[in-house]
């Protein structure tokens, strides 16, 4: 899956454009926003998935990434995605802003990781 880093303008915590970044350097006081759209996924009698989405930052030093941070696992799901979510189309738009101030200068890496919590029939 590519991930590529976005500037955005967000109204009522939605992104409401999303610009790709033109370079892969970031100021500290900057934010960088990640999104992207997930398929494949298997939704319930509603078209709703249940989906954990994990984000693992590295550093990297010497060359080699090493742990970082990571935040806490993004659940969408029936009890978090709005009454309004409609899993038809089979894409799931997610992503999350990531304050860079607690971040110290250097080289990064970002793994994204989504786990379907339900079985896939094959």
């Amino acid at each position: 899956m590519a991930i590529r880093a976005f500037t955005s303008l967000l109204t009522s915590g939605r992104f409401s454009s999303l610009t790709p970044a033109t370079l892969n350097r970031f100021r500290q006081s900057d934010d960088l926003y990640v999104a992207f759209r997930l398929s494949g996924w298997k939704g319930d009698d509603e078209a709703r998935p249940d989906v954990t989405v994990e984000y693992v930052f590295r550093q990297v030093l010497n060359g080699r990434p090493r742990f970082f941070n990571k935040v806490k696992p993004q659940e969408l799901n029936a009890a978090s995605l709005d009454k309004a979510f409609d899993g038809r189309p089979g894409l799931l738009a997610t992503g999350m802003a990531i304050p860079l101030a607690a971040f110290p200068p250097g080289e990064f890496e970002l793994d994204v990781r989504a786990h379907d919590r339900r079985p896939h029939a094959g």
